[in-house]
């Protein structure tokens, strides 16, 4: 569970105020790679540890399952830098 309070993210400190799945779709693998793969969109909010304030953050999640196991790859990008690049960008990672 990427939100939940044993998830990568807030292990990091990050405390996550609230997050939604704002898109799910089944994509097509590239060759070689893990048939059974979907692409989540994500938006969430974490609160900032320096000066405690409210700020969006943008992610794409590639879920895959290889042998039973599910992997997760997390791509994120501020909200304020989204649509100047950060989106293309977290595209390609994951």
């Amino acid at each position: 569970a990427i939100f939940s309070p044993d998830g990568q993210i807030a292990r990091e400190g990050v405390e996550i105020d609230a997050y939604k799945v704002t898109s799910a779709k089944e994509l097509e693998a590239p060759a070689g790679a893990a048939e059974a793969r979907r692409r989540l969109a994500l938006k969430y909010t974490v609160i900032t540890p320096a000066n405690q304030r409210a700020t969006d953050r943008f992610a794409f999640v590639d879920a895959y399952e290889v042998d039973g196991i599910a992997y997760l790859l997390v791509a994120s990008g501020g909200a304020t830098k989204w649509e100047g690049g950060e989106k293309e960008r977290c595209e390609r990672v994951a």
